[in-house]
């Protein structure tokens, strides 16, 4: 075998030294080589010649290549419904499929360059981009009339000679009817009109127009005359042309300039092409959430105070969808494939993972302190008979104090675990003593004081005790009423009522109310009024003539500007700020939802010059922009970011558990100083079981399988990764 040169021969009773096997072994690995190793090619001592080629790591693989020497030919197989089928034969002078009609040359969108073939082409037919051609036919009469048939150079000229002999020129004019001349005999005149004089010469027609028509290049004064469609060139002025850039005319039968229509719609648009200004919050950072459904997109370059036209970066903040958190991190390709990281189905406990400052070396791996700090660490070999995992030892017994280290202690297929102490032994969980027995129906479980703990039965009152608040039928509080958080309520619609004795007032935080005024039959349209000088608020008749509030005015217009004159301008739950003839937009508080909804099919917010967009929400998406490229998405099943996403200020990354279970997450996040920018590239894939990420010094990770773990240190990483 090459690169295999025997090293030792031994004999019974020789003494077999480890520099003798090392050698032998050296010899084994040599016979590997990529340059020196056998090469399989037949010869003595190279192997035999490799006659099938097929997936790796299989037994019976199913894409493969066979070479079947009894029938002299190279079969190709792919995996057909997991069956290996063979496709295409390359045999004595022929490339040809299994099975007629089967196997296609090329595809849409994966074509071969060109086609060079010296002997007959056989086709059933031959597709065009608009026509499928299948036949070439040469009829001097094109009686087939075939829309998919080619016609030969001989019997297109026969034929259109056929037409041209003897043939009429038929023609019309405005008025006259149809008329005809028979072009061997007779002789077509072309007369002038109106404006209009014709000359003939030679082979030369020519039509001329003379000084009554107008012409394109000529200049003449034109009266009376109504233009349709006119198309006007270069620029127009006189005095139906107005520069006005405020359009004090205001007229109807005149026309402005490009300029003045700009700087007009400019000047009227200056207030209002900002986010702020458009939901009328009055601050710069809009101040209300826009509501996102399903399908919906946003796309940006602007989140907090940070933009880059190459990508977002969000401080200190954890990405969410819309309802949830973030629950998968998907890291694109240059195309359409992807790496991702998902939290566990359930997370127990919120866990943020900080990894390490740069890359490790060829072989680490990384390896957790368990309290979220990754670090790379090489992987020791096993050097005896060591346990490699927890449960090789059937009868295992503690040594000393058991400390979880962050985990827990969990079973599996929904079994017990159980906690049995010996004879009278008992079990104490924090230093309390549990019962060894079960106790009756509805006992419960009561404390000695001295850490001892015991079922008993719960007693009834024995003197005048109040056991429920709802039989103190008079009730009187020896101080403030704290509610601790919960509510005072009433069952079965009832009221509540607050009756202060006497001439009292109910106060309600810095407000005092006089309630022990009455209202008689007949006397409506009292209001609430507040007294500044005394603090009360109290009814007063409404004030009589006009309209005595905005509300009365059911068909209010203005007159002019509203000036809010420093207050605000407030809507009630649920109440619309309509904008747009045809309610284009909406702009709403939700009481259902307690949020601020604008309700519109679509927005489109640039900046103050008009000629940048930051964001197009339309029903079908929203997208927001740098210099006008969209840099941010939000879909239906996350965020897409063009390019980079970066988590300033020592931040966080978190992956949640589903909304259901809770709203734990795990984490990834830088450490707080990194020496110099490190990228990862995750490998193409997931590993096989058991596989851990390794990297190779340089910021490419790749799933590789650890040495087998045997002494102590192997044991304690194999139970640090869980």
């Amino acid at each position: 075998m090459a690169g295999y040169t025997r090293q030792s021969t031994f004999t019974d009773g020789d003494i077999i030294n480890a520099a003798d096997s090392n050698d032998e072994f050296n010899q084994l690995v040599n016979s590997f080589s990529n340059t020196t190793g056998h090469k399989h090619n037949g010869d003595a001592g190279e192997g035999p010649v490799i006659g099938l080629i097929g997936d790796p790591g299989v037994t019976t693989p199913i894409n493969k290549v066979v070479v079947d020497d009894t029938n002299n030919r190279v079969g190709f197989y792919v995996d057909v419904s997991s069956i290996s089928t063979e496709q295409i034969r390359v045999q004595d002078g022929a490339i040809v499929p299994v099975t007629d009609n089967d196997v296609d040359l090329g595809a849409s969108g994966a074509e071969f360059k060109d086609l060079y073939i010296d002997g007959v082409a056989y086709v059933d037919s031959v597709a065009m981009p608009t026509t499928t051609v299948t036949d070439i036919l040469d009829e001097d009469t094109m009686t087939s009339d075939s829309a998919t048939a080619l016609a030969t150079q001989q019997s297109i000229k026969a034929y259109v000679d056929a037409q041209v002999t003897a043939q009429d020129l038929d023609f019309q004019g405005d008025s006259g009817g149809a008329l005809n001349i028979d072009l061997d005999t007779e002789t077509l005149t072309i007369a002038g009109g109106t404006g209009i004089d014709t000359t003939g010469s030679g082979n030369t027609l020519t039509v001329d127009i003379d000084s009554t028509v107008a012409t394109l290049t000529g200049t003449q004064t034109l009266t009376n005359k109504t233009l349709t469609s006119a198309v006007l060139n270069t620029g127009v002025s006189g005095t139906a042309v107005l520069d006005e850039d405020n359009m004090a005319s205001d007229s109807d039968t005149q026309l402005a300039t490009q300029q003045s229509i700009k700087a007009y719609v400019d000047a009227q648009l200056a207030t209002q092409d900002a986010l702020d200004e458009v939901l009328t919050t009055g601050n710069s950072t809009g101040g209300t959430d826009i509501v996102v459904t399903a399908g919906d997109k946003i796309t940006t370059d602007t989140i907090d105070e940070t933009t880059a036209a190459a990508g977002v970066t969000i401080d200190g903040a954890v990405l969410k969808d819309s309802g949830a958190q973030l629950d998968s991190l998907q890291l694109n390709d240059t195309g359409s494939n992807y790496i991702a990281f998902n939290a566990p189905t359930t997370v127990t406990t919120s866990t943020t993972f900080t990894l390490p400052d740069g890359d490790g070396t060829t072989g680490q791996v990384i390896q957790t302190n368990g309290s979220g700090t990754l670090t790379w660490t090489s992987v020791t070999n096993a050097t005896g008979n060591e346990l490699e995992n927890v449960v090789e030892d059937t009868t295992p017994q503690l040594g000393g104090d058991l400390d979880v280290n962050g985990n827990s202690i969990v079973s599996a297929s929904n079994g017990d675990i159980a906690i049995t102490p010996n004879g009278t032994g008992n079990v104490v969980i924090d230093g309390l003593n549990h019962p060894q027995a079960d106790g009756t129906a509805g006992q419960f479980l009561k404390t000695d004081g001295a850490g001892q703990l015991a079922f008993d039965t719960v007693t009834q009152a024995t003197g005048n005790e109040l056991e429920n608040v709802v039989e103190d039928t008079t009730p009187q509080l020896g101080g403030d009423l704290d509610v601790n958080g919960n509510k005072i309520t009433s069952a079965s619609n009832g009221d509540i009522d607050i009756e202060p004795n006497g001439t009292g007032n109910v106060l309600l935080g810095n407000f005092e109310f006089d309630v022990d005024q009455t209202v008689g039959a007949g006397q409506d349209d009292y209001v609430l009024t507040y007294d500044n000088s005394t603090g009360h608020i109290s009814l007063e008749v409404a004030a009589a003539g006009g309209i005595s509030d905005v509300v009365s005015d059911t068909t209010p217009q203005l007159g002019g500007e509203l000036d809010s004159n420093g207050n605000d301008i407030k809507l009630a739950d649920d109440d619309n700020l309509i904008i747009g003839t045809d309610s284009d937009a909406l702009l709403f508080h939700n009481s259902a939802t307690n949020r601020t909804n604008l309700a519109t099919d679509s927005i489109l917010i640039k900046n103050k010059a008009g000629t940048s967009s930051v964001a197009d929400i339309t029903t079908s998406g929203m997208e927001f922009f740098w210099g006008n490229d969209g840099v941010l998405q939000v879909i239906q099943d996350g965020v897409l970011v063009d390019n980079f996403v970066g988590i300033e200020n020592h931040g966080t990354i978190g992956m949640y558990e589903n909304t259901a279970n809770g709203t734990n997450y795990i984490g990834f996040k830088a450490p707080s100083s990194v020496t110099a920018t490190t990228v990862f590239t995750m490998p193409d894939g997931d590993g096989t079981s058991g596989q851990s990420l390794t990297t190779d010094g340089s910021g490419t990770l790749s799933w590789a399988t650890p040495s087998a773990a045997g002494d102590g240190d192997g044991l304690a990483y194999a139970i640090a990764l869980g």
